[in-house]
């Protein structure tokens, strides 16, 4: 991710960040990883109700590592953009995965790439 910040109202983001998300990582038992997530892990990112799959960066807000069952805020950027122009709101909800296998679920919080906000 790029060292580039810009401050906002209530916090400095990396410039290249796409929106705010609220993660919420599955326990093992629930079907998520059985080990600690770090920031460098990569997953697939697809909003719940769409069909386009990406890959997306995260970057944890106040934490490194986060543990099977723990809920955080993280930086999201998706690698993949093209078909995310125009179609993302707050409060959408959004999965995780490696695979077909579910690892987390999240909700948008705050978008900061505004070409990916849908417009009204």
């Amino acid at each position: 991710m790029s060292d580039i910040k810009f401050k906002t109202a209530d916090n400095i983001y990396s410039a290249d960040t796409d929106f705010i998300g609220k993660l919420y990582f599955l326990t093992t038992e629930e079907g998520g990883r059985s080990e600690i997530t770090d920031e460098i892990y990569r997953p697939l990112f697809k909003l719940k109700d769409g069909l386009d799959l990406t890959s997306a960066d995260q970057k944890f807000i106040g934490k490194d590592r986060v543990n099977p069952g723990d809920t955080i805020q993280s930086e999201m950027r998706i690698i993949w953009k093209d078909s995310y122009v125009g179609g993302l709101s707050e409060g959408a909800e959004f999965v995780l995965r490696e695979g077909s296998q579910v690892v987390a679920t999240g909700e948008i919080l705050k978008i900061l790439n505004e070409k990916l906000r849908i417009k009204e």
